[in-house]
Parts: C-alpha cells; sequence; structure tokens
C-alpha cells in the first residue's frame, strides 16, 4: 500500500510521541552492562544501530553495525549484547546472520512479526515488540526509544530524557527551522545531493541520505570528516560540473579542527561554483543535539519530496526487488 505525502509528513511529526512510547514500553531491562553491542539490520532497521553508534560514542560503549547476510568473526564475551533488528522480520539479510551467529548470549529481536519473531520465540529470545502499521523507516523514533529503554540510557547519562522529548516537540513549532527546512528542499530537489559531517555523527548523515533516498527519490552521498579531505576533495570541480549541493551537518561537539576543516572547504566549494549550506541545531548535551537533528532532516526529507511532486511513501522498486528474489 502506498502512504500518501500527507500521512507520511503526519507519521513523521509524531517522532516525539514515538520515541517517549519506546522509552516508556513496559519492557525487562538488561541485567548486566553490556561492554560491547553488535546491531543487524538493513534499511530503516539498521540505521538505528549507526545511531546507536553515535550516540553511545560519548560513554564508550562501541557499537558495531552488520548490514550483510553473514555474523561477525569475533571471539565473544558474557558482556556483549547482540541486537538482531528486522520490522517485517522477513529481511533476508538479518534472517541468514541470525542463523549463523548461532546460539549466542544475550540475543535480543527488534521485530513486529515475521519468520524472526516466530524463531526467538521457538528459541525463547527477548523480543522488543514493534508496533505495526508503518514503514521500516516510520518507525525508527520508536525502535531508538525502545534500545534506549533496553540500556536504561537515560538513568545513567548526563540528560534528561524529558529534556531531549521537549526539545523534539520545540522543533515543530521553530518558526526558523520550518522556513530553513521548506527553502532547503526548495534548493536540493533536482540536485546531486552530498551529505558532510563528522564521523562523531555519521549515523546522523546516513539516516538522512536513507530518507532522502525513500522519501525524495534523490540520490546522496554521504561522507565524513576529515577521511574526505584526503580523497574527494580532488573532485570539487566534477561536483560543480554534476550541479551537487553539499549540505554540511554540524555538531558543536565536532573538535575544533573538524570545525575549521569544514569552513575551509565550504570556501573551496563556493569558489567553484557548489552550492553549499549547513544544518544545526541548538541543544544542551550531545544525545539532544543528535535526535534533534534527526527529527529536523527527517522533515526536510518530506519537504523535498512534496517539493519534487513525488510519493514519499511509494516503494514500489524495493517491493519488486523483493519479489524478484522470492523467485529464486
Amino acid at each position: 500500500m502506498i502512504i500518501s505525502n500527507d500521512d507520511i509528513m503526519k507519521f513523521t511529526k509524531r517522532f516525539a510521541d514515538d520515541f517517549l512510547e519506546g522509552l516508556n514500553k513496559d519492557i525487562i531491562p538488561l541485567n548486566f552492562e553490556p561492554e560491547r553491542i553488535f546491531y543487524t539490520g538493513m534499511g530503516g532497521s539498521g540505521v538505528c544501530g549507526e545511531v546507536l553508534k553515535d550516540i553511545l560514542s560519548d560513554n564508550g560503549i562501541p557499537v558495531y553495525v552488520n548490514h550483510n547476510y553473514g555474523y561477525f568473526n569475533e571471539k565473544f564475551g558474557d558482556k556483549d549484547l547482540h541486537l538482531f533488528s528486522s520490522y517485517s522480520g522477513n529481511t533476508e539479510e538479518t534472517l541468514s546472520a541470525f542463523e549463523e551467529a548461532g546460539d549466542l548470549k544475550n540475543r535480543y529481536i527488534i521485530s513486529s512479526g515475521g519468520k524472526l519473531t516466530e524463531l526467538a520465540k521457538r528459541k525463547g529470545i527477548p523480543i522488543l515488540q514493534q508496533k505495526e502499521g508503518y514503514q521500516p523507516r516510520l518507525i525508527f523514533p520508536f525502535t531508538l526509544g525502545l534500545v534506549l529503554n533496553l540500556l536504561q540510557y537515560f538513568k545513567k547519562c548526563n540528560c534528561d530524557k524529558d529534556r531531549v522529548v521537549n526539545k523534539l516537540r520545540s522543533v515543530l513549532e521553530d518558526t526558523y527551522l520550518n522556513e530553513k527546512s521548506i527553502n532547503l528542499a526548495e534548493s536540493i530537489k533536482d540536485k546531486l545531493v552530498v551529505l558532510y559531517s563528522s564521523l562523531n555523527i555519521h549515523g546522523v548523515s546516513l539516516r538522512f541520505a536513507a530518507q532522502l533516498n525513500e522519501n525524495s527519490k534523490l540520490f546522496v552521498h554521504s561522507a565524513f570528516f576529515s577521511e574526505c579531505n584526503h580523497n574527494e576533495i580532488l573532485s570539487i570541480k566534477h561536483l560543480a560540473k554534476l550541479h551537487g549541493f553539499v549540505i554540511f551537518i554540524k555538531s558543536k561537539y565536532d573538535n575544533d579542527r573538524i570545525k575549521l576543516r569544514m569552513n575551509i572547504i565550504e570556501q573551496m566549494l563556493k569558489e567553484n561554483g557548489v552550492n553549499v549550506s549547513s544544518v544545526e541545531v541548538e541543544s544542551d548535551n550531545f544525545t539532544e543535539e543528535i535526535i534533534s537533528l534527526i527529527f529536523f532532516l527527517d522533515l526536510l526529507s518530506v519537504h523535498t519530496a512534496i517539493k519534487r511532486k513525488v510519493i514519499a511513501g511509494d516503494i514500489d522498486e524495493i517491493e519488486n526487488l523483493k519479489k524478484e528474489l522470492a523467485k529464486e
């Protein structure tokens, strides 16, 4: 079923409510402090792992994300946490990785049903139950809240969940941000979009890239500082010929040298005729900044779909691919 742009926007504007619902869902929290987290998922289910990596980097907990058929070739310990996420429960890569992982300790399933849920029930593996009736990328805020709930994150970090939720609500009411979103959507609607961020918030950039792909039907390139300064900086003139549009996703918590590099590259791009803009939000802490940025960029992706006159909820190509794969 194709979801209209109006309905996609309604889903997107529920971000704060869905995030809070995931945070408050009645689940049994972990009874140990994970030393490492291994997160498996694809598409809208998998990007939550990338964002979790960003958030927990501030707390010293490494998150390794798997977007493949296989599983990590690691020696696992008793304090490793394994999360397998598939909204439908039928994502073939995630099912394959789950089977290959074998009978590991501390496995959790994140799903709304399907084969993955059936396997988990059969093996007695805890299930973090997702709400039904969403497309995978739209359930993201609920899923993120659910995982942070499992980790009891807001009881251990130096930030308050109510402040984060209130910040999300304020994004909707912010006239400046709303106007910026609409104007930026107009600017990028027919462009090749390039996203630059620091590695610290690269999960935010990956989420936005996927939202522009799925909602706005735009081709997007995402890279992080300062790695991109050692290679693709030499392709600036080509980017200008391709009519590229560069968006810098900025964090006030970035290293000062990263901020300097971004300013220099931004000037170089402008001098070569490349259109440039930047996105940042006011925040009291790193977690609040990450989640608020994602919400703002989600809204921007829907505004871009509207400007492009495409249907954000049309995912026919993905469904057609699944049908072809099912024939083999």
